[in-house]
């Protein structure tokens, strides 16, 4: 079920895999970037999932004043709402790949995090922890 659709971002709810999956292309910020994270959050916390698909190869960097809002707004009312495991699909970009080695504050926090080549890959591992 697609949950959000905009020139940047879908977001879908994967009902068979009880798993959020988020695609992102291109340059997103600001209010696009927001309802997106925010769809996914919303339906996270009514299905009382607990498991994040992001599909980041098209992804190339956010603005420093939207990782602040990720880190400081939506991170914590998401790993509240019962959010425990986040499936990675590398960027392909080597700016992607750089923005995710910081990624740790996450996984500080309590979120089991694993990197994947692929969405097939991700959901597999995602299929097999609770």
């Amino acid at each position: 079920m697609v949950l959000h659709e905009s020139p940047h971002a879908k977001v879908e709810w994967l009902e068979k895999h009880a798993v959020i999956l988020k695609r992102f292309t291109g340059f997103i910020k600001g209010d696009e970037l927001k309802s997106a994270f925010n769809a996914g959050y919303e339906c996270l916390k009514k299905n009382h999932g607990r498991k994040w698909l992001s599909d980041n190869r098209g992804l190339p960097v956010y603005k420093p004043e939207d990782i602040d809002w990720i880190n400081n707004d939506w991170f914590p009312k998401t790993l509240a709402a019962g959010w425990k495991y986040w499936a990675l699909v590398e960027p392909e970009s080597a700016i992607g790949v750089m923005t995710m080695k910081k990624f740790q504050f996450y996984t500080d926090q309590g979120i089991l995090l694993e990197t994947f080549e692929s969405v097939e890959k991700a959901l597999e591992w995602l299929d097999s922890v609770n």
